[in-house]
Parts: structure tokens; sequence; C-alpha cells
């Protein structure tokens, strides 16, 4: 209610931006009823609120397009990982194979060699006592020595 005439405000003065009576505004602005004026701004509200909520809905949407692309990668990403660790992992057990392998291979020659250089030494063995007994040839002792000495060498190379 207006102060000055006693009359209900039921108009709006767009360049004022303020409520006054009939009375109240005179000829100096252009004013429009409270009615109108509150329907126009419910039309442009709807409007505005729309217009927001498509282009949220759009944002959502991109978002939800990212996060599926980005799902999709990690997945791609998961499996090359588990697929290198793998073929990592059977690399590893091919060559722990090899490497036991070769060890196993190494201690059979090993055991071979010694096994020979011991029948060499029990062979050579044998001769030698015979020769002090049998009274060996000179050149006979001095190939049995040679003999002796060629087999000392090669076990120390092994």
């Amino acid at each position: 209610i207006c102060s000055t005439h006693k009359k209900t405000k039921s108009y709006f003065c767009k360049e004022c931006c303020s409520v006054v009576c009939n009375r109240c505004h005179g000829n100096q602005h252009v004013v429009r009823p409270i009615a109108v004026v509150a329907e126009t701004l419910r039309k442009e509200t709807k409007v505005k609120t729309q217009e927001i909520q498509s282009g949220v809905r759009e944002k959502l949407a991109e978002i939800e397009a990212s996060f599926k692309e980005l799902s999709e990668i990690a997945e791609i990403t998961k499996s090359d990982i588990e697929n290198q660790f793998q073929y990592i992992a059977k690399i590893l057990e091919q060559t722990k194979r090899n490497y036991l392998k070769t060890v196993s291979e190494m201690e059979s020659n090993v055991e071979t060699d010694l096994t020979v250089s011991m029948e060499t030494v029990k062979d050579i063995e044998l001769p030698v006592d015979s020769a002090l007994y049998n009274n060996l040839t000179d050149n006979e002792l001095i190939e049995k020595y040679r003999n002796i000495e060629e087999l000392i060498k090669n076990c120390n190379k092994t």
C-alpha cells in the first residue's frame, strides 16, 4: 500500500525498478501491471532454466562419453600390462630352466671328468707300481711319467 495515496501498489516501473500505485507513477515513467511483469518473469525464468538444463544435459553427456572412453582405455591398458607381465614371467621361467640345465650339465661334465681322471690315475698306478717290480725300460718309464704329467695338467684345467 502506497503511504502517500493509500492505494495498492499494483504497477512496476522498470526504469526505477520499484513497485508503485497507479497515482505515483504519473506520466514520467512507463509502468506495467505487476501481474503482467510477474508472468513475463515466469516465462523468462522458465526459458532460462530450460536453456541451463539443456546445457547441463549436454555437458553431462560429454562427461559420460569421456568416462566411457577412459574406462575403455583403462581396460586396454590393464590387459596390456597383464600380457606384458605374463610374457616376462614366461621369459624368466625359460631362462631359469636354461640356467638349471646348464648347471646340471656342468655338474655332470665335472663328474665325468673326475671319473675319467680317477680311472686314468688307477691305470697309471698299476703300471708304475709294476714297472718298479718288472724293471721297465727307461723309455717306458719316461712315457708313463709324461702321461702322469699330462693327467695333472688336465685336472688343473677343470
